[in-house]
C-alpha cells in the first residue's frame, strides 16, 4: 500500500510546520502506513534541522513509502517489499529586478 506527500516550500524556520501540514489531504492510512509517514516526517525535520543542507534559502521535499499490513513474511500473500523515501531540496529563489 503506497503513499506519497509533498512538502510545500518553506524557510528553515517554517519547515517543521510545512512538514506537519503535508499530507493533510491523504485518505485514511492503515497503521503501518501511518507509522512510515510519521517516521519520514521526523527524518525530514531532522535533516533540515541538522544544517546538512545549509541554513538559508527555501526547502521543499517529497516523502513516499510502501507498507504492507503486518509487515509481510516470505509466506504472506503481500509483496515482500516495504520502503520509505525522503527527498529534501534546498534552493534559492532568484531575485527579480526590473530594468
Amino acid at each position: 500500500m503506497s503513499w506519497s506527500i509533498s512538502i510545500s516550500p518553506a524557510t528553515v524556520e517554517e519547515f517543521d510546520a510545512a512538514v506537519d501540514a503535508a499530507g493533510a489531504d491523504l485518505p485514511r492510512l492503515v497503521p503501518d502506513q501511518e507509522d512510515q509517514l510519521l517516521a519520514a516526517k521526523a527524518a525530514a525535520k531532522a535533516l533540515v534541522a541538522s544544517g546538512a543542507l545549509g541554513h538559508d534559502g527555501l526547502y521543499r521535499g517529497s516523502l513516499s513509502g510502501h507498507a504492507n499490513p503486518g509487515h509481510p513474511t516470505p509466506e504472506s500473500p503481500y509483496m515482500p517489499v516495504e520502503s520509505i523515501s525522503v527527498y529534501i531540496q534546498r534552493w534559492f529563489q532568484p531575485e527579480v529586478t526590473n530594468g
